[in-house]
């Protein structure tokens, strides 16, 4: 009667088992996360976590020449394109809000005035608050 010898598995054999489960489940994390962002950047959903940049503006202010309130420079100093730029005007009180839209080329800057905001005049106390799908909001105060 002859028995059967069975070889227990070796540690090495576990152990490069363990890392192909492994890898095979990081890559399908990977693949589905990849598919959610992709779908929530699509539909508009921003997407915003805790290394979310910041969005590359730089904002100045001028007295209007036409004499109703300020003028503000939006420089944007990097190399891509921001394309959908939400800005938002409140008053100190936070009761009254306008909003515009526009896309900032690299390395350009652009004037937002009474004009671009109409009826809205931009005065000293109230915020501006520049935004992006793809950026952290900045807020400015206007001096």
């Amino acid at each position: 009667m002859s028995q059967a010898t069975h070889e227990s598995p070796t540690r090495r054999g576990c152990f490069a088992r363990y890392w192909w489960v492994m890898l095979l489940g990081l890559i399908l994390v990977a693949g589905v996360g990849g598919m959610i962002h992709a779908g929530m950047k699509e539909a508009g959903i921003p997407i915003r976590g805790p290394f979310t940049p910041t969005l590359p503006l730089t904002v100045t202010w001028r007295p209007s020449a036409m004499g109703k309130g300020r003028v503000l420079i939006v420089s944007n100093p990097s190399d891509t394109h921001l394309h959908g730029v939400t800005i938002t005007m409140r008053a100190p009180d936070g009761q009254k809000t306008s909003r515009i839209i526009s896309t900032i080329a690299p390395h350009e800057e652009m004037e937002i005035g009474w004009i671009e905001m109409s009826p809205w005049v931009i005065e000293p106390g109230e915020t501006a608050t520049f935004s992006h799908p793809d950026f952290k909001a900045v807020d400015y105060l206007i001096p």
